[in-house]
């Protein structure tokens, strides 16, 4: 049954007995506790959570649509994941997979609440991780017949590639009836969990004690602190390129043998440069430091490209500007600190701030550069 307004918190009916053994609790992955820390010393709501949304055409079918999320809630285990008390032998987070659940569904009748309003309500929505829902589903009925689909989901559990992937999983699931095809999928959070605890930390802890921003380098660009803004918190902004823009800047990069991201890498640097006051004709290079972001599914371990879970990172990286420098030794030296990261898309950013031997209140970097590749489809 799904819920509607005025239902309180009510769930479609798992598809197995909740009878079942109690789940197994495992120690959270590194990433989880970025993100979990996070949380706690930088409280403010929304601040981990992200949002897809579609339009399912009419006739909407509310029976069908719960169940086709019921046969993925089955068959992913990300899904029936909560938070838990600390695995025996260990001080970190823990969490449990639960044997069933069902996924959360909260109805809107047409004219019940405007879009954008749902939107910010279920994004400034507090989850409570203890229980096995890291993705939320709200529905706004049309008039049409139509339904608009909300999911929301915590990045301590899910990333937004994650997220497509499930939605991905869903519509075949909805084609097919809500009938299962298959058992649960493999692999899973368990398994990425058994991969990442059998590397070997110390090539990874070498690196980075070397690799890691230097103090005194700089990680924000220049913006205007003269008048107060009255405002406090978090906020978001987007720019977008047109597909004329994009394919300039890819003919731009590719004929200096370079990505896309390592070009917006230099732009950014070079904005970095200038905020810390590198004058023109300066003698001496500057530091600059900022994180990269990384997919987390660059790894060897197979199924790690559909595999729902908190994968998505961000690791520092840091780079010399030189007033003499030329821009093609910029974009080099970028290229050449990508193919180190790849190598460790599976280290947590606060590993790295651990193994840097930085004070730990001080952030290695303050502002995140994310070109990930577009969802499949």
């Amino acid at each position: 049954m799904t819920g509607r307004p005025g239902d309180g918190r009510r769930r479609a009916p798992a598809s197995r007995a909740l009878a079942a053994p109690r789940p197994r609790i495992h120690p959270a992955a590194p990433l989880q506790v970025d993100v979990l820390l996070d949380g706690l010393t930088h409280p403010g709501r929304g601040l981990h959570t992200g949002q897809l949304h579609w339009r399912l055409p009419g006739p909407f079918d509310a029976e069908r649509f719960t169940r086709a999320w019921q046969t993925v809630t089955d068959q992913e285990t990300v899904l029936r994941t909560g938070l838990a008390p600390a695995a025996p032998g260990t001080r970190l987070p823990g969490f449990a997979v639960h044997p069933a659940a069902g996924p959360l569904i909260v109805r809107h009748p047409a004219g019940g609440v405007e879009w954008e309003a749902l939107l910010a309500a279920e994004r400034m929505r507090e989850f409570d991780l203890t229980r096995p829902d890291p993705l939320r589903i709200a529905l706004l009925e049309e008039p049409g017949g139509s339904a608009r689909v909300l999911l929301t989901y915590h990045r301590a559990f899910l990333d937004p590639a994650s997220a497509e992937h499930l939605v991905r999983s869903f519509h075949r699931a909805h084609a097919a009836d809500g009938r299962p095809r298959g058992g649960e999928r493999r692999p899973d959070l368990r398994d990425h969990l058994q991969w990442v605890g059998a590397r070997d930390r110390a090539p990874a802890r070498a690196f980075w004690a070397d690799a890691a921003p230097p103090e005194g380098s700089a990680t924000l660009p220049a913006g205007d602190r003269g008048r107060p803004t009255h405002q406090r918190g978090h906020g978001r902004t987007r720019q977008r390129l047109t597909p004329v823009e994009a394919a300039r800047l890819r003919a731009w990069a590719a004929s200096r043998g370079a990505a896309e991201s390592t070009a917006l890498q230099a732009v950014w640097a070079l904005l970095l440069y200038r905020a810390h006051g590198g004058p023109e004709g300066a003698a001496e290079s500057v530091p600059v430091a900022f994180a990269a972001a990384v997919s987390g599914r660059g790894i060897p371990l197979d199924g790690a490209d559909r595999l729902p879970g908190p994968l998505l990172g961000a690791l520092p990286v840091a780079v010399e500007v030189r007033p003499a420098g030329t821009l093609a030794e910029l974009l080099a030296a970028l290229a050449a600190r990508a193919v180190d990261l790849a190598a460790y898309e599976w280290v947590s950013a606060g590993e790295v701030h651990r193994w840097s031997g930085r004070d730990p209140y001080a952030p290695l970097t303050e502002s995140v550069l994310a070109f990930l590749p577009p969802p499949q489809p």
